[in-house]
């Protein structure tokens, strides 16, 4: 827990082997989460995609999810409840860590280096969190006290979708396969595929296409089951792995202490996955103890 959260309290950030921050989120892993509406932003009608990155200050009506009149990014804003509670950004409200008041809870201040301090070694280098992997009663600091919980490895929803991923492969869209990823979405505070996409979505036939069915579901998984271990495995069967890390892990320029500065995208590397590594290598010291063998392709 303590590589996944910031540092949100005196006492966390006066020590600073209690909080680690390490596990980064990217910002494209945090644009995966749908908006309000249930719908991906890109798609959204009302939402501002190419906006999100304009500064905003937080307001009355997110109160409980970013701290009011602190400057965040607007894509922080009018997402689903999914993204708040798996994922913390700066600006945003952090219930525990010793405080449940929700009136006056702690948050997320990233830009002056109080959730992340700059000795670039205990760092998030991105200035995105993975929350839902901290349990809220959680208490680091100068007495620290972890809380643990168990460990999912496999989920009701989880298998709901793999059942909707199944039916959506041999029949394509129907009545059944809506009625499994409805389930999952229900339990989010959403409103059904169908529904979302007729009222929100500038696509709004995605879901009657197979092919579109399958986007939903595919991202569907990968927001309810977001850093519990499933992604890559899911993008591994599905193919799209490549595709997913040809994109640069972007974040914000983190030891930037200006608004302005710190809201300014930074590259923090570019990962490598080629189609050979879909497959693993036999070793060449096998190859040459058996000259049966043949090499994995691509390899």
């Amino acid at each position: 827990q303590y590589m996944a959260m910031p540092r949100v309290t005196a006492e966390a950030a006066a020590n600073v082997f209690a909080v680690y921050s390490n596990f980064s989120v990217p910002i494209a892993e945090s644009e995966i989460f749908y908006s309000k509406n249930g719908v991906p932003i890109s798609e959204d009608k009302g939402w501002d995609f190419a906006g999100r990155y304009q500064l905003k200050a937080g307001d009355q009506a997110h109160r409980y999810y970013i701290k009011q009149d602190y400057t965040t990014v607007k894509g922080n804003f009018e997402r689903e409840p999914r993204y708040y509670s798996s994922v913390a950004f700066d600006g945003a409200t952090w219930f525990g860590s010793g405080n449940t008041n929700d009136n006056n809870p702690n948050y997320v201040n990233a830009v002056n280096g109080y959730a992340s301090p700059p000795d670039r070694t205990r760092y998030n280098a991105t200035g995105y969190w993975a929350k839902k992997l901290v349990h809220y009663q959680s208490v680091p600091g100068q007495n620290t006290v972890w809380q643990t919980y168990p460990w999912t490895f496999i989920r009701l929803s989880g298998l709901w979708l793999l059942y909707a991923e199944c039916l959506n492969e041999v029949s394509g869209p129907t009545a059944e396969v809506y009625s499994w990823v409805d389930k999952v979405r229900q339990r989010a505070g959403l409103q059904g595929v169908v529904e979302s996409w007729a009222q929100f979505s500038r696509n709004a036939s995605k879901p009657a296409t197979k092919e579109g069915l399958r986007q939903i579901i595919h991202q569907e998984r990968r927001i309810e089951l977001a850093f519990e271990g499933q992604a890559g495995w899911d993008l591994r069967r599905w193919k799209e792995l490549q595709n997913v890390l040809a994109t640069p892990f972007q974040g914000w320029s983190v030891f930037n202490r200006t608004v302005a500065g710190y809201y300014q995208l930074s590259t923090v590397y570019q990962p490598s996955f080629a189609l050979r590594d879909y497959l693993f290598p036999i070793q060449e010291y096998d190859l040459i103890t058996n000259p049966n063998l043949v090499q994995t392709p691509y390899w």
